[in-house]
């Protein structure tokens, strides 16, 4: 709240509302409560409502960008998509690098939303009861794809609004936020079989060629070690010219954003870090997925929430969030 006012009052901004939380719901995520409380406050002269992250730094066409699409009757929501730096300062900001460049393309696939900038019309919201799911869900935008094509609306996804999120992130941490992703496609994913088999290829595969290339040493058969050895390297080197091709791809939308300050220097030093990273985070998408299956309590920022089913959701305690609760290094997110 400090901040807000803050910020308030040096631009001197006269066009602001800020409503806090007055009834924290026990059945349904924090971000949904305010969702549902936020919106439900709204009366009919609002046709759009927007909404983007605290932690999303916006360019000045932002919103501009965001709502033009809608003015399209078939298209009942818009959205963007996160961009992680992959600076390689930590091995777990380098993994959740290499693992959002296969979920960002699923999600324009898969009509996924991503809730930290995306616009939805009030009509939509109305018409969906979206804000009765919102009230008994963990997830806000997962759930959406599907709500809104079954009463014929489509999402658009709007490529100069990938935001950059410059936040470092160590392993520890990001296991528990890949966590509770997983958590999320599990139950609200419009294609959560289509996601398991995506990671089955991709994670159990490559490893199975690697304890062949191992058992062929073992016995001693050089000629098949070598043949699966430069199979997985082809492959594996093939994803990295991928995930290079994409980097630069969004180092345009960095430059038309004028962010040119969050630009990467794909040092050789980096480029080989990134090679590296992409088995560990086969790896550790492949533990973590796993271990999702059967984790019946989720613990975020102070909160922590028993999840049986997409419509069963409890929270269980409650601690506001502060500041003291950041880690040690104020580059590092939770």
């Amino acid at each position: 709240m400090k901040v807000v006012t803050e910020a308030i009052a040096e631009t001197g901004a006269t066009n602001v509302q800020i409503s806090t939380l007055r009834a924290i719901r026990h059945n349904c995520s924090l971000k949904c409560s305010l969702l549902v409380q936020a919106i439900s406050d709204l009366d009919n002269s609002y046709e759009v409502v927007a909404l983007v992250d605290a932690d999303t730094i916006t360019h000045t066409n932002w919103i501009r960008e965001l709502v033009s699409p809608l003015s399209d009757n078939k298209v009942g929501a818009t959205t963007g998509n996160r961009w992680y730096v992959p600076t390689g300062n930590y091995w777990g900001s380098l993994v959740r690098y290499a693992g959002n460049v296969s979920t960002i393309v699923q999600m324009f696939l898969f009509q996924v939303p991503w809730g930290g900038t995306l616009a939805i019309k009030t009509e939509v919201v109305r018409k969906t009861g979206l804000l009765d799911r919102w009230g008994e869900a963990f997830n806000d935008d997962m759930m959406m794809h599907k709500i809104l094509k079954k009463h014929g609306w489509g999402i658009k996804f709007v490529p100069s609004l990938v935001m950059v999120n410059r936040e470092e992130c160590d392993l520890g941490s990001f296991f528990e936020s890949l966590k509770r992703f997983f958590i999320c496609a599990r139950l609200y994913h419009p294609r959560w079989l289509a996601l398991v088999s995506e990671a089955v290829s991709s994670i159990l595969f490559p490893t199975l060629v690697l304890g062949l290339v191992f058992q062929s040493l073992l016995a001693g058969e050089l000629y098949k070690a070598t043949l699966l050895s430069t199979c997985y390297c082809a492959y594996t080197i093939g994803l990295l010219l991928l995930m290079l091709a994409m980097e630069l791809s969004i180092q345009q939308v960095m430059r038309y954003q004028g962010q040119v300050n969050a630009l990467t220097q794909l040092t050789p030093i980096l480029v080989l870090r990134m090679l590296i990273a992409i088995p560990l985070t086969q790896w550790v998408y492949g533990v973590v997925m796993i271990s999702s299956l059967w984790t019946p309590t989720v613990k975020w920022r102070g909160l922590t929430y028993r999840i049986q089913t997409g419509e069963n959701i409890r929270l269980t305690a409650y601690q506001p969030y502060q500041w003291l609760d950041q880690p040690v290094d104020p580059k590092v997110s939770l």
